[in-house]
């Protein structure tokens, strides 16, 4: 293993280099306190692209050090040069250790690696699923826009699978949560309709009740 010490600045997190929807917080703050206890952590793992030094793997680990105010820390220099292999050498060390992929996650990858234009045999073995479990569960969370464009699909809107959708259909859907939050959001307009909260004078707010009552699929 090819250690350095480095700055901690200058070692950058990369999104499109991770495989994970986001960094979780509560992980990089646990971390952090774990640190200042003083136990010890593994070198992140990062390559320099583009003449920049980016992680591959210890995002949270970064972002520890970072929060603590390290100034310099240890590395693992991977030596890769290739964006899409250091992609998948991301997702290959992210899936051995920390919490399992989403369902979102690993169709956003399965995605992804077909866009690299990586065998499905191999993509099976780096999600860890067999080829045809693999392949029922890509169709099973994807949408495509009017121009064809595909579209991973979260959980609470996995039933639009196949379904064409609109361009806007990608940004509404960064928008939403898990079924719990939508009923909530649904039980408290109702609760305003019925109690009258609603100020129908507005006529703002009249046009979007409106675009509410013709938005309501009609049930056949």
């Amino acid at each position: 293993m090819k250690t350095k010490i480095m700055r901690t600045e200058d070692i950058h997190f990369d999104k499109s280099l991770y495989p994970r929807v986001k960094p979780d917080w509560l992980t990089t703050y646990k971390y952090s306190q774990s640190m200042r206890a003083g136990n010890k952590f593994p070198p992140i793992q990062v390559t320099n692209l583009d003449s920049k030094w980016v992680i591959i793997d210890g995002v949270h680990r970064h972002g520890a050090y970072t929060r603590n105010k390290v100034e310099h820390i240890e590395v693992e220099d991977l030596e890769i040069k290739d964006r899409d292999q250091a992609y998948m050498e991301a997702i290959k060390r992210n899936s051995t250790h920390g919490r399992v992929f989403t369902s979102f996650e690993r169709v956003q990858i399965i995605v992804r690696l077909e866009s690299m234009n990586v065998d499905l045999g191999e993509i099976s073995k780096i999600v860890g699923m067999p080829l045809e479990s693999m392949k029922k569960f890509k169709v099973s969370r994807i949408t495509h826009t009017i121009t064809g464009e595909e579209i991973v699909l979260k959980s609470a809107v996995r039933h639009m699978a196949g379904v064409e959708v609109s361009e806007e259909f990608y940004d509404v859907q960064k928008t939403i949560s898990g079924h719990r939050e939508q009923l909530r959001l649904l039980d408290m307009i109702i609760k305003m309709l019925k109690e009258g909260m609603f100020d129908l004078k507005n006529e703002k707010i009249v046009d979007k009740i409106e675009e509410l009552r013709t938005a309501i699929p009609v049930p056949v």
